[in-house]
Formats: C-alpha cells, structure tokens, sequence
C-alpha cells in the first residue's frame, strides 16, 4: 500500500511531495518507508521506521496521513513511464490535480 501527496502553492514557491508505503524484508517484517522532498528535484528525503507488530506500522501510517492532509497536502496523481495516470506508485513525474 503506498500514499503519496503533494502540496503545491506557485505563490509561496511550495512544491512539495510526501509518500509513504509498507515494506518488508526477512529480519525486520514490519517496515514503513517514508520518503518527502521537492516536486522535479534529483535528491530527496528518506526515512525507514521498524515496527513490533503490523498493528502499531498501520497505526503510524495511519497518523501520517492524517498529518498530511491537515497540513495542507493533497492526494498525488502520478504519470509512470507508460503514460498512465495513477495515484498508486512512487513519482516518477508529478501530476497536480487543480
């Protein structure tokens, strides 16, 4: 599962992006990626949190959102590299939703 937003206002320079996504390896099953940066730029932001149980990374995951969307973000929709429009994968160009 992976959410992704963008918060974007021309006037204040703000172009910013925010996602967030469950993943998992064989020593830590319960991960949540968070990664955040500029709308277009080469370096971002990333963080990996490890969670005890899925309960507790949902709930997280779950805050972040929330946050998000009281911060002003919005849902992102993304364009891969086929041409098609989704809001279900990490940005490879960001699409603003007026």
């Amino acid at each position: 599962m992976i959410s992704a937003w963008t918060k974007i206002d021309p006037h204040k320079n703000c172009y910013r992006y925010y996602a967030i996504w469950f993943e998992a390896d064989f020593f830590d099953p319960f991960r949540v990626c968070c990664e955040w940066g500029r709308v277009g730029a080469k370096k971002h932001q990333r963080r990996v949190l490890v969670f005890q149980s899925w309960e507790e990374a949902h709930q997280y995951f779950k805050e972040m959102e929330e946050l998000r969307l009281k911060r002003g973000y919005r849902t992102a929709i993304y364009e891969n590299s086929s041409g098609e429009k989704s809001s279900h994968h990490i940005p490879m160009n960001i699409i603003h939703n007026d």
